[in-house]
């Protein structure tokens, strides 16, 4: 909500970056939070596989109704793109301690958090992002993007390594083993390639 509104009053090209970029994060804690939470409220089950379907689906719908309504807000001010979220970040914080169920006093032992997987995983991620648009600017033979798309295959290479040896993993493993889930996730890229290239 925050970055939302400050993106709405930048003046310059580094301030709406950095909103932008604040934003972007803020989405990428957001996502997989929104799903955690679906799946401790709802159980297995019929009720668990609806929820899903309608987060899902509402997703969806959401995701192509951005883009209309953005499009339609750039004919008051560009700004009104940036601001538009501000509203349903708001009303989310007020609605959730009302909505929400209260989470059940943990016991035993916490999980140690995965510091080696997350400074792997991040920036290999980043440096395979920035050589693959790097390419599309200078070209594949120049430095930063070979140097970079190698150092990212180092570093996942690494986190790979990392993942099956720590106690607490970022990423289990073992969980590419079932076939639903490989497939599930060949989808999903192939989803994110076309609509990224379109």
């Amino acid at each position: 909500a925050a970055a939302s509104i400050a993106g709405g009053f930048v003046d310059s090209g580094p301030t709406l970056i950095a909103a932008r970029l604040i934003k972007g994060i803020a989405a990428a804690f957001t996502a997989p939070a929104a799903l955690a939470l679906l799946l401790s409220v709802f159980g297995e089950g019929t009720a668990r596989a609806k929820a899903l379907g309608v987060f899902s689906s509402t997703g969806a719908a959401g995701f192509v109704l951005g883009m209309v309504l953005g499009g339609a807000a750039t004919i008051f001010s560009w700004r009104a793109t940036l601001v538009m979220g501000a509203p349903v970040a708001i009303l989310t914080l007020i609605l959730a301690p009302l909505v929400l169920p209260a989470d059940a006093k943990r016991t035993g032992p916490r999980p140690a958090f995965d510091w080696a997987g997350a400074l792997t995983i991040t920036p290999g991620l980043l440096l395979f992002v920035f050589g693959i648009t790097n390419a599309a600017a200078t070209g594949w033979q120049a430095f930063p993007t070979w140097a970079s798309l190698l150092a990212s295959l180092v570093l996942i290479l690494l986190f790979l390594v990392v993942e099956a040896r720590h106690a607490d993993p970022m990423v289990p493993l073992g969980m590419f083993r079932r076939a639903k889930l490989r497939h599930a996730n060949a989808l999903a890229a192939l989803f994110q390639g076309a609509y990224v290239g379109f």
